[in-house]
């Protein structure tokens, strides 16, 4: 079985990107051709003390990513974003196998834009 992957990466400095996300994010494409802008979490706080496998403090910091993400590249107000993301985001548990750090996603359909 064979299989084709086209990947687009862009470089730019980090003083150049406004709201740069400090997790990973991505972006998807469900198989219903429906596409995704992802943010993730990790738990850890603030100040900087990691929780052991706190999956609410994981999504918190991933919803926190996302609604920082729309502000930054969408134009909304962080009101307007909050909104949003608690009608329209969704959490996946990503991975739970990197102990102590469990790993969540919030995923926002692009649709929504539309």
């Amino acid at each position: 079985m064979a299989a084709r992957a086209v990947l687009r990466i862009g470089l730019r400095k980090r003083g150049e990107l406004p709201g740069l996300p400090g997790a990973p994010m991505y972006r998807f494409r469900e198989r219903s051709t429906r596409e995704y802008v992802a943010t993730t979490g990790v738990p850890v706080t603030a100040g900087g003390e990691n929780r052991f496998m706190d999956v609410g403090l994981a999504a918190a910091n991933a919803l926190g990513e996302l609604v920082d993400h729309l502000v930054a590249y969408r134009g909304l107000s962080r009101e307007q974003a909050y909104v949003l993301v608690s009608v329209a985001a969704d959490l996946h548990i990503s991975s739970v196998v990197n102990i102590p750090n469990v790993l969540v996603s919030a995923a926002l359909p692009l649709d929504v834009f539309e």
